[in-house]
């Protein structure tokens, strides 16, 4: 037990719950599901942990999704766990695997953005996250367990939701508005929050992968599998980890690596990664790449943007180390920040030119 702690506490920002909960007793619905468990979906919101709401028989990507009636700025979630699953119509909802929350102005769970994820096989009673440092505005927020190609339930005893009205800016009359400056966009104190993001640009010159086939290490190689640091390099995009056995696979560790030896230093304009598609995409999330002429890929510089959000499912994972100026070096690394997990790359290709 006290190392799944350590990973709840390594892979998530915990927060500490303040002022009230302004979910409790607002509209619950469920997502994906039709099981005829619907009676059970208000005791996620009612106040009282004992209550738990069920998605019944197993499903593709069950959840829930609580109407808070009007947006707010949501700065952290509570979930209350159940004790046991003996009572569930299915008796397999308490395995928290892949897990997202997200939060937002659409009824469309996908659609919003997210607020957090954990992957966890028995979670301690409550888990406290924050919305990763940042707080988000939403009407909607829902929690789903993702389950591509695979079926699961889920069973919650208390989404509890914590954050403060978000106020529509006020305008001034007409005649007291300065005629050169425009209306606020954002009521005083309030900040909408967005994932960074990488403006689009042009090389100057044509760009080819000159990873493929060259030596690969990585930090660690999961017992009794084929996952190793070659797969990410062997010109296989195969996302499906067991069927297309092109995948690398890593131990659980804290903050594991991968990394490509070009030979000679290149010119590096991006890096794409090709992520895990039968399941657990998440997984790559706060991925960090450098790129540098050490072996020592800790002291190379940093190329681009953290893997964060929705990113880490786009297809590929395309991460831009510089437009004009590329960045050179002969090691290009990824490493896993501030989490202990798995570590999979189904193909890895560096862009130079």
């Amino acid at each position: 037990m006290k190392v799944l702690i350590f990973i709840v506490i390594a892979a998530f920002h915990l927060a500490e719950s303040s002022g009230p909960n302004v979910a409790l007793n607002k509209k619950v619905s469920g997502i994906n599901l039709s099981s005829g468990t619907e009676h059970t979906y208000r005791y996620l919101d009612d106040g009282d942990s004992n209550t738990c709401a069920d998605s019944g028989v197993k499903v593709e990507s069950p959840g829930f999704m609580i109407d808070l009636g009007e947006p707010f700025l949501v700065s952290s979630v509570n979930l209350i766990f159940p004790d046991n699953c003996d009572n569930t119509v299915s008796q397999r909802g308490c395995g928290y695997k892949d897990i997202e929350i997200h939060v937002g102005d659409s009824p469309n769970h996908f659609a919003n953005q997210e607020c957090a994820s954990f992957d966890i096989r028995d979670p301690p009673k409550t888990m406290a996250l924050d919305c990763h440092n940042i707080p988000t505005v939403g009407r909607y927020v829902s929690v789903v367990k993702l389950t591509p190609n695979y079926i699961r339930a889920i069973y919650l005893c208390e989404l509890e939701v914590y954050g403060e009205p978000v106020i529509p800016p006020t305008e001034a009359p007409p005649t007291e508005a300065p005629p050169t400056e425009a209306p606020p966009t954002e009521a005083p104190g309030i900040q909408t929050t967005h994932i960074p993001t990488q403006p689009p640009c042009e090389y100057p010159v044509p760009i080819a992968d000159v990873a493929r086939g060259k030596p690969a290490t990585q930090s660690s190689d999961k017992p009794r599998k084929d996952g190793g640091a070659e797969k990410a390099v062997d010109g296989n995009r195969n996302g499906d980890l067991k069927k297309g056995n092109s995948c690398t696979w890593s131990d659980r560790e804290y903050q594991p690596w991968w990394m490509v030896d070009l030979l000679e230093s290149k010119n590096v304009y991006e890096v794409r990664i090709y992520n895990r598609e039968d399941c657990c995409s998440h997984r790559i999330k706060n991925a960090q790449i450098r790129v540098g002429d050490s072996a020592n890929f800790e002291d190379n510089p940093i190329c681009g943007i953290m893997i964060l959000g929705k990113m880490s499912r786009e297809k590929p994972i395309v991460i831009r180390c510089g437009c004009e100026t590329p960045m050179r070096g002969r090691y290009v690394s990824l490493q896993l920040i501030d989490k202990e997990q798995m570590l999979t790359i189904c193909e890895f290709e560096v862009m130079a030119g």
